[in-house]
């Protein structure tokens, strides 16, 4: 690491800084030993300067270019031979005789008490002159002072030349868990070997963190050093969050599933509040087709976050949700949650027995208001097959019903075939079927009666007497046509005698018969 030489320009103050963070309070003169040609880029990033240097470390100068009164910063490299090279900080260095050159006006007076000439000895002459009138040339060395902070919050620092039992005087400035700005200085004792030790207190949360140490040397001086751990874009992927800095806590995130409240809720530790958390919901609509959403939710003060279920996500359905956020160290932290759904709905399907049409069912898990798609089968007078589709409501206890009528096209006597389909809470399709035997002895069991079949129109008959033509007529209603009528007809003969006679007559077509009054 590179010593810095950090003289104030106003009051000639010097401070030694080692270290890779340095902040200028007022308009100074920063001076390094270190050859320009180790700085591989300069770059300002708004007031601050950093010097990308070739084996890959970055110095921050902070403030390097605020004007204080009007009166800006420099940067010099001292060289090989004691000369000095001055960075513009605008486009390309320049050689100067002496650093009184980079003085104000009002300041430049100081430069009579010592010959700032070119190099360190020069500078260190007339900080002694600033601060010990008796000793313009001071015989002990001065003191070295370097602070280091790791992300685990241990703080570690060296000192050279410093006198033994001497207190340093440590700044840590941070974030607290609510991401307000805080400070705390913490007064330790320099170890008989000249280092010291600290550790960052937990009210610092995990991020950007800054530490200074002030100690003052044999000579008086006061020799400061500072460090930091600040989130950048270590990874170079603009895309990513920046990376690092104070890290003590892991980052941690929960999801839950609530499809009872349609509610997306979950907890995170180390996440910054007013942080973004993305959820991706996987599931089903209520149609059962698969669906995602993304949803948004942000971290509140106390680490939770709350989302809607998205609507077009059936919440009685399996669900899966993953939940994305960043922690306060960059880093992705994740989880995901699983909802099993309600069981597979169920239903059934009845059609009477005795042939009325009366076709009833009932479900389980199935929403009040569903659609029941029934498909029925049957035969009209023909013979020919016919299938129609009606579709129903189920109640609020999940039933549900409806009845065949004449006008769907099924003949009386005829077979018929339900099948009923509808959709359970979950999306999934249930279905059941039943089926009414045809009109006859389908079990071939004489002791037992035939079977009805569909029976929808009450049978009738009607007989008519015409002694003119001497016909017996009549019409019927839901007879099959071809069928026997068996007329029985009492009478008396020519003689006056009783008589009874039976005919038979086929019902038509068009369910009329006709036949002839017997002779007798």
């Amino acid at each position: 690491m590179t010593n810095f030489i950090v003289i104030e320009k106003d009051s000639l103050e010097k401070s030694i800084v080692n270290s890779n963070q340095i902040t200028l309070t007022e308009a100074s003169i920063v001076h390094t030993k270190m050859h320009r040609d180790d700085v591989e880029e300069f770059i300002r990033d708004g007031n601050n300067l950093l010097l990308k240097l070739k084996n890959g470390e970055v110095i921050v100068i902070e403030n390097f270019f605020t004007a204080y009164d009007e009166v800006i910063s420099d940067l010099v490299f001292e060289e090989d031979g004691c000369v000095l090279y001055w960075f513009d900080g605008v486009s390309d260095f320049k050689g100067i005789p002496g650093l009184e050159v980079l003085l104000p006006e009002a300041g430049s007076q100081l430069a009579s008490l010592l010959p700032w000439l070119a190099g360190l000895g020069a500078v260190g002459g007339i900080i002694a002159a600033t601060h010990n009138d008796d000793d313009n040339s001071p015989s002990k060395p001065n003191g070295v002072n370097s602070i280091q902070v790791s992300s685990d919050g241990l703080v570690t620092g060296n000192t050279e030349n410093i006198p033994n039992g001497s207190k340093v005087n440590v700044t840590i400035t941070g974030k607290d868990k609510d991401g307000n700005l805080i400070s705390q200085e913490i007064e330790t004792t320099i170890n008989p070997d000249g280092s010291y030790t600290i550790e960052v207190p937990n009210d610092f949360a995990d991020g950007d963190l800054k530490v200074e140490s002030e100690v003052v040397d044999q000579n008086g001086n006061i020799v400061k050093a500072e460090d930091g751990l600040v989130k950048t874009d270590h990874d170079n992927d603009p895309s990513t969050p920046e990376q690092g800095g104070l890290d003590r806590v892991d980052g941690l995130i929960t999801v839950d599933i609530d499809p009872a409240t349609n509610k997306l809720t979950g907890t995170t530790t180390d996440v910054p509040a007013g942080s973004p958390v993305t959820i991706t919901v996987t599931g089903t609509d209520s149609q059962g087709k698969p669906v995602t959403e993304q949803v948004q939710a942000t971290v509140q003060p106390d680490g939770t976050y709350t989302a809607d279920l998205p609507a077009t996500i059936n919440p009685n359905a399996p669900i899966e949700a993953e939940a994305k956020a960043t922690d306060n160290n960059g880093k992705p932290v994740t989880d995901t949650d699983n909802s099993a759904g309600v069981a597979d709905g169920s239903i059934t399907v009845d059609i009477a027995d005795s042939g009325t049409g009366q076709i009833s069912g009932t479900t389980v898990d199935v929403a009040p208001n569903s659609n029941v798609v029934l498909t029925i089968k049957g035969k009209d007078a023909t013979g020919a097959d016919v299938e129609i589709t009606r579709t129903v409501q189920t109640d609020a206890d999940g039933k549900y019903n409806y009845q065949l009528v004449a006008g769907d096209g099924i003949a009386d006597g005829s077979s018929v075939d339900v099948q009923a389909v509808t959709k359970g809470l979950n999306g999934k399709d249930v279905s059941a079927t039943d089926t009414l035997a045809p009109q006859g002895d389908n079990d071939n069991d004489p002791n037992t009666p035939a079977d009805p079949g569909l029976d929808l129109v009450a049978g009738a008959i009607t007989v008519d007497i015409d002694p003119a033509t001497n016909k017996l007529t009549g019409t019927t209603t839901d007879v099959p046509a071809g069928s026997p009528v068996t007329i029985t007809v009492t009478g008396t003969d020519s003689q006056g005698k009783p008589v009874t006679e039976q005919v038979q007559a086929t019902v038509q077509p068009d369910g009329t018969y006709t036949a002839d009054l017997p002779a007798t």
